[in-house]
């Protein structure tokens, strides 16, 4: 005769399995939809005689790719800075990493700065941004970090680059299933209709 195995274990057994590991996720910056411009400058007296400035580019010419996974960070030069001329300057900036996969990882800011050039070195200079870090979720249920350095440089030269970086949020415990409480409500009533089958069966007489 078959048995049925009690519910309890069937969901201890259920819930014990451990998930599948999760594979890391593709990103792929898309260069041509990726932007960094200076969009105003204020310097000082000798600023204006010197014609002196900053200048950002992208720091990166063509598409690439790379894989993080939950707990890993990556990071990549993201803007080369340039300084032109002798002086004291107030600037703003506006900057866009886009990636075509995942396209929801596609991040901006606004942010702005100072700096102070000498005969076209960057003797000392700051960026700050205000939009991130952004926190990205993805359908699968992956969350990522996307930033973008900031801070204060020192003789840094006539080229200062920064870097963006992608963090993979780790996650701590793995969501159970969807489909598993309902599940569980099936077994339970496999098992309520098993017991009312055997009680039926001891309370009838027995048949010659």
């Amino acid at each position: 005769m078959e048995r049925i195995a009690p519910v309890g274990v069937v969901l201890a057994l259920l819930i014990g399995v451990s998930p599948p590991a999760t594979a890391a996720t593709l990103f792929s910056v898309d260069r041509a939809s990726s932007f960094v411009n200076i969009t105003d400058q204020q310097g000082d007296p000798y600023c204006d005689l010197t014609n002196c400035g900053v200048s950002a580019r992208l720091a990166f010419d063509s598409d690439f790719q790379f894989s993080v996974d939950s707990g890993e960070t990556y990071g990549f030069d993201f803007i080369e800075w340039t300084g032109a001329g002798t002086g004291g300057l107030l600037y703003e900036v506006e900057a866009f990493l886009s990636f075509s996969e995942p396209v929801e990882a596609s991040t901006g800011s606004g942010g702005g700065g100072f700096g102070v050039v000498l005969l076209g070195a960057i003797f000392l200079g700051s960026v700050f941004w205000q939009d991130v870090p952004n926190i990205v979720s993805l359908a699968s249920g992956s969350q990522f970090i996307v930033d973008f350095e900031q801070g204060i440089t020192l003789l840094a030269g006539s080229t200062v680059v920064s870097s963006a970086s992608i963090e993979g949020i780790e996650t701590l415990h793995a969501p159970l299933p969807p489909a598993l409480p309902l599940f569980a409500a099936a077994l339970g009533l496999v098992g309520l209709i098993v017991r009312r089958g055997r009680r039926a069966a001891a309370g009838s007489p027995a048949q010659a």
